[in-house]
């Protein structure tokens, strides 16, 4: 990712590439909790770079329209719910674009059915049909997941 990252903007310094591909790759895997600890540890390695997330993908705007259409977004009242949503759709977004196969899980009720939506109609609102396929892993023999 890191070598895309520099073909696509060579003009940024190496460092900050890296931190964006560092941090781009494995804040989605964490929790709230483990991404604190996972900054700390990446600021000690790059004392002088700045790893607050400056730029967000296009589709962000484009997940903020779904969210309103779906009356998902209401700020007086599901500010942080709502955020938390937005933030969730973009690490699948991330993790779907760096990864071959993606694994959602979670409690029931936190969401994972609305960020997968969100990021499907969104994916549709920017022309590229999108489809979900969900497996239920305690059906299939091990060698084919």
């Amino acid at each position: 990712m890191a070598g895309e990252l520099k073909r696509d903007d060579g003009k940024r310094n190496e460092f900050g590439i890296l931190m964006k591909a560092l941090r781009d790759m494995n804040t989605p895997r964490f929790t709230f909790s483990d991404q604190e600890l996972f900054y700390t540890l990446i600021e000690g390695l790059f004392a002088n770079v700045d790893i607050t997330r400056t730029d967000f993908p296009p589709i962000m705007e484009t997940i903020y329209k779904i969210l309103d259409g779906n009356e998902m977004r209401n700020e007086e009242l599901y500010k942080s719910e709502s955020d938390h949503i937005v933030i969730k759709t973009i690490h699948l977004y991330e993790t779907m674009y760096t990864r071959h196969t993606t694994l959602v899980t979670g409690p029931t009720c936190a969401g994972k059915t609305t960020i997968q939506e969100t990021l499907r109609q969104a994916k549709t609102l920017e022309g590229i049909k999108t489809t979900i396929v969900r497996i239920n892993p305690k059906d299939r023999p091990i060698l084919e997941l």
